[in-house]
């Protein structure tokens, strides 16, 4: 039985980089969408993914997330099934040339990024009928201090008004853009399912997994800590843990039930 097809997009960067890597290990298909493919094949081979692994499991489409047409190859490849789970990884670079009002190159790219999936995906929505396949679980990563009611610790506050400030408002349109989809018609909608991550601040290092904490909850705006006697506040967690928790929402398309139990929900995850 040939596993199914996941597409990445941002794939150079942490978090998607830890989950591409356990994917290809496990045997997924993979299509990353890359500006330099060849950055992504080095970050691999670093990883250990041998060249027989990469040549057989992995597509790589050459292009950016503002190409609709590279994003139609990522989605619906050539020679593979159509994408069953798309993961939404990109993010802003930070300059910090004027310290006191911080800047951001690409300041909308993660709303761009799932609103041109969206559109790719509209247009080629006869393709999954044609096919009998089933729409996509859409993945993406967002961040938590989006919501009114406080879920990061208050040390943390001003961190995230002066510097996360312009990628906090790209990420909550983002959000956005995925509660408008799955609140249509069934017969309207262009993916089956979704999981919004809100990872604490992000690090790196090694994995630190037997500390991570999960909560889930659902529906636009809802900060997944409410009803909750203690408030689920977290101050980090490295890229290597949401990476490793991504790829058990992978696993989910093969029934794993450890990970669809996350899908249909807004996920806090923290350290």
């Amino acid at each position: 039985m040939h596993k199914p097809t996941v597409a990445f997009f941002g794939a150079t960067g942490g978090c998607t980089l830890a989950c591409l890597v356990p994917a290809l290990q496990a045997g997924y298909n993979c299509v990353a969408l890359a500006r330099t493919p060849k950055k992504l094949t080095d970050l691999l081979t670093t990883r250990g993914i041998p060249p027989a692994t990469l040549s057989a499991q992995l597509t790589l489409i050459e292009g950016s997330a503002s190409d609709l047409n590279a994003i139609t190859q990522t989605l619906f490849p050539a020679n593979l099934p159509p994408a069953s789970m798309i993961i939404s990884g990109v993010g802003g670079a930070p300059d910090f040339s004027q310290p006191l009002s911080p800047k951001f190159v690409g300041k909308t790219i993660c709303q761009d990024t799932v609103r041109n999936i969206l559109e790719v995906l509209r247009e080629h929505k006869h393709e999954h009928e044609e096919k009998q396949k089933p729409k996509p679980v859409l993945v993406a990563i967002s961040s938590t201090g989006l919501t009114k009611e406080r879920d990061i610790p208050l040390a943390m506050v001003p961190l995230y008004n002066w510097m996360l400030k312009i990628p906090h408002a790209d990420k909550r349109v983002m959000e956005g853009l995925i509660f408008e989809e799955v609140a249509r018609p069934e017969a309207e909608k262009v993916i089956s399912d979704y999981v919004v991550i809100r990872p604490s601040f992000l690090t790196s290092g090694a994995s630190q997994r037997e500390k991570v904490r999960v909560l889930k909850g659902q529906g636009e705006g809802q900060n997944t800590a409410v009803g909750i006697s203690c408030p689920f506040v977290g101050y980090t967690i490295c890229r290597e843990d949401v990476g490793g928790f991504m790829f058990g929402l992978v696993e989910g398309l093969d029934g794993g039930k450890a990970g669809r139990e996350y899908y249909s929900s807004v996920v806090s995850i923290s350290h």
